[in-house]
């Protein structure tokens, strides 16, 4: 059942009934940052229903001077962020043409990007273990096969069943919002990633 489906069945189409829908369908960590952003929302209209009509250009610039002040740029982005792809998906599901991010512009931080250099991969790659360290030697192995995988997530790992690890490339749902994935890809970063360590 799509999610504008479910909506549909509600009273009435808010962002707050559509953005609770919108954070069910995901699991763990992802879940737990939506609902964040819905309290964060929920306490700046004073626990009022908000319409999508309410949150314009003028709202998120308010919202951004009021979280200014406990929040840093990067955290206040991925709140932005979330407010953002719930518009986006109502629009996509046709319940509102509301679109106040066309007046607002979510600020970004540019860090520069740390790599560990190839020695130190080369390191961790050859580090022994005694029989008492099995579960540092686990997390180094765990790491490894993240990094050799291209980044797919260790609790996607742990849910895979041996038929996917039979499959090349392997093909999986993720566990944090259930997407079907493939890995690994076929890339010149993968390939030379895999060649170097």
């Amino acid at each position: 059942m799509m999610l504008s489906e479910e909506i549909n069945k509600l009273s009435d189409v808010s962002f707050t009934s559509y953005a609770k829908k919108h954070a069910e369908k995901y699991q763990g960590a992802t879940r737990r940052v939506y609902e964040y952003t819905l309290r964060l929302v929920d306490e700046f209209f004073g626990g009022k229903t908000v319409l999508f009509e309410d949150i314009t250009a003028g709202v998120l610039h308010s919202m951004d001077d009021k979280w200014s002040k406990t929040m840093g740029v990067s955290a206040r982005g991925i709140n932005f962020r979330n407010i953002r792809t719930i518009f986006n998906r109502a629009i996509d599901d046709e319940l509102t043409d509301c679109y106040p991010f066309r007046k607002f512009k979510i600020k970004v931080v540019h860090k520069e990007k740390e790599y560990l250099p190839l020695e130190y991969m080369q390191k961790l790659k050859d580090l022994t273990f005694t029989k008492q360290e099995k579960l540092r030697e686990l997390a180094r192995d765990m790491f490894l096969l993240s990094f050799y995988l291209c980044g797919v997530n260790v609790n996607d790992i742990f849910s895979w069943k041996k038929e996917v690890l039979k499959k090349r490339p392997s093909c999986f749902c993720s566990q944090k919002d259930c997407s079907p994935r493939t890995r690994p890809y076929k890339t010149k970063t993968s390939t030379r990633s895999k060649s170097n360590y």
